[in-house]
């Protein structure tokens, strides 16, 4: 891994601009439009994985779609610590709700507990994925002491608040197509196909400003 002293600012402008390649969005759309037959849906996190890989090595262009057996094989390792992951989320998020709350019906203190939870638990999920692309290895995401130190060189502050916008804009974007979705429709066949392909195109930009955006955090410096 190298370091690139970045402003916060220019970490954002940079990931936002990124997907933004006719290329790799196209290439990664066509994977997501036919993930239901599972195979190009792992090749698509394949090359999420890559793109955090290719920017913690310092590389400012995109990479390419070659080397399709490793690309599938770092699709398994990617999704394959997303689902520990997302065990452990839902587990923890449980235990706390049930005892911290208990049966008390305390809408606002779930919410909170339940948001300040995910936004901690977020900024580790990000470090750990950008760790185990760096490292090119599925252990490397459990290695905390050497992630926790990473985020400690990157500033916790800095860290924590990149990571809140992050959130804030992939929450953004879930609400815009859920806010548009009603007005969509096509003559005969409903608004299920035109809403399916707005929310391709707007996750396959998502994903790659995220995967961009995570492999930066990674990378940059106080």
């Amino acid at each position: 891994m190298k370091n690139r002293k970045m402003k916060s600012i220019e970490i954002v402008k940079d990931s936002l601009i990124y997907p933004f390649n006719i290329k790799s969005y196209l290439g990664l759309l066509i994977l997501f439009s036919a993930s239901f037959l599972i195979i190009p849906g792992i090749l698509a996190l394949g090359y999420l994985f890559r793109i955090i890989y290719y920017t913690t090595g310092d590389n400012d262009g995109h990479p390419e779609f070659t080397d399709w057996m490793n690309m599938f094989r770092d699709g398994l390792i990617f999704l394959g610590m997303a689902l520990i992951f997302v065990m452990i989320f839902y587990g923890l998020l449980w235990i706390l709700e049930s005892f911290l709350i208990g049966d008390v019906d305390l809408n606002l203190a779930s919410f909170t507990i339940a948001a300040i939870y995910t936004s901690l638990f977020n900024a580790l999920f990000v470090m750990c994925l950008a760790h185990m692309a760096d490292e090119k290895s599925f252990t490397a995401a459990f290695e905390f002491k050497k992630i926790f130190d990473r985020i400690k060189e990157v500033g916790w502050i800095k860290y924590l608040a990149l990571i809140l916008f992050m959130t804030i804009f992939g929450g953004l974007i879930n609400f815009l197509i859920e806010l548009i979705s009603p007005a969509l429709n096509l003559p005969g066949l409903g608004r299920i196909p035109i809403v399916i392909m707005i929310t391709l195109l707007a996750y396959t930009y998502l994903f790659s400003f995220e995967s961009r955006f995570t492999g930066l955090v990674y990378l940059t410096k106080p």
